[in-house]
């Protein structure tokens, strides 16, 4: 099974950010071609150096903005454009399980506007707590991936994951996604 590691936020991030390069350049370009002076040389300096900082940051995102994993049934091999390809394997992962965040107005938990996402993660590393509400603040690596809460794959992962693993998953499952606490 293939799966984008990410969302359809990170998604749309990841191509807005593209379109924001190209369109800088190309603004920049078109007004120096127009005209000649102090104020277009300027111009187009911000352009570039706005197109750099985006460059850098699509660069230092590269995880989390442009993988893919597959899944297999005792792996995931995780291909990230500009890095090597890692194997991530279910029976080395000491952390899985759901986390969630609310997508809100100015990044606000509490606020009663916004989107929830939920991700599975797996890392080979225990998973630190404080990010169960936060999700999106924990960085993917070759050590550990989240991808959008997808049913299909939920219920391939509780077929192929380790009976433990399988149980935190699925109890994740009822106090995240179905909204029952134990």
């Amino acid at each position: 099974m293939k799966k984008y590691l990410g969302s359809s936020m990170t998604a749309f991030s990841a191509a807005a950010m593209i379109l924001l390069v190209i369109g800088a350049i190309a603004f920049g370009v078109v007004a120096i071609s127009s005209e000649r002076s102090f104020a277009t040389f300027f111009l187009l300096l911000l352009c570039l150096s706005g197109s750099f900082l985006t460059l850098y940051l699509l660069w230092a995102n590269r995880r989390q903005l442009f993988s893919w994993g597959l899944f297999f049934d005792h792996a995931v091999r995780i291909r990230t454009f500009f890095c090597r390809e890692s194997i991530l394997n279910y029976d080395k992962c000491k952390g899985c399980g759901i986390g969630v965040y609310r997508h809100a107005l100015l990044n606000v938990a509490s606020s009663p506007f916004g989107t929830n996402y939920a991700f599975i993660f797996l890392s080979l590393k225990p998973f630190p707590e404080e990010y169960r509400s936060s999700i999106n603040l924990w960085k993917p690596s070759e050590q550990q991936i989240k991808v959008q809460f997808d049913r299909k794959l939920y219920e391939y992962l509780l077929s192929v994951l380790s009976q433990k693993q399988a149980a935190c998953l699925e109890s994740d499952y009822r106090k995240y996604i179905e909204g029952i606490t134990e």
